[in-house]
């Protein structure tokens, strides 16, 4: 399968590396509409994608003729209604974490992803990184005695020259 691909805050901390790795996939997939908030970042990146189209409005983003596969890299309480959105136009789906902002939405966006056929996915790597690795052996070990609660604050290094 080709994909092409619709991607909403395509000009963010978390779009612009998306879109990098999308661009060494050669013809196996292919930027075809972005969305942003800033236009003069989003005119730039469809440049630099060479992407069909661009908007700040996502609803024209997902609707754009021949996309089959969204990223929704938007805020997190943006996630439900945009992928909603595209269970219903029956586009693929990558939806960065959470992808929903409590457990009603995200079981609403599984069943309806279940019962459409439909490939989707949220990246959760971070499982697979050593010290949340540890951590959870720690955690079921039971040394620690019963969790009541736990607070945690990862933040990966941007870029220098990528602003805020």
């Amino acid at each position: 399968m080709n994909f092409k691909i619709a991607i909403l805050g395509a000009t963010g901390y978390i779009g612009a590396p998306y879109r990098a790795e999308i661009r060494e996939c050669g013809d196996e997939a292919q930027i075809v509409s972005l969305c942003a908030r800033r236009l003069g970042n989003l005119e730039a990146a469809a440049k630099e994608d060479k992407a069909e189209f661009f908007s700040d409005d996502w609803r024209r983003v997902i609707e754009h003729p021949g996309v089959n596969l969204a990223l929704i890299l938007t805020p997190d309480a943006l996630h439900h209604e945009a992928v909603m959105a595209c269970v219903e136009r029956g586009l693929h789906m990558v939806c960065e974490k959470p992808v929903g902002i409590n457990a009603d939405q995200a079981r609403e966006i599984w069943n309806a992803y279940q019962a459409s056929g439909l490939g989707h996915f949220v990246p959760f790597w971070t499982r697979y990184v050593d010290i949340f690795r540890r951590a959870r052996e720690v955690v079921q070990s039971g040394q620690l005695g019963p969790i009541q609660a736990f607070a945690y604050r990862w933040h990966n290094p941007r870029p220098i020259a990528m602003p805020f």
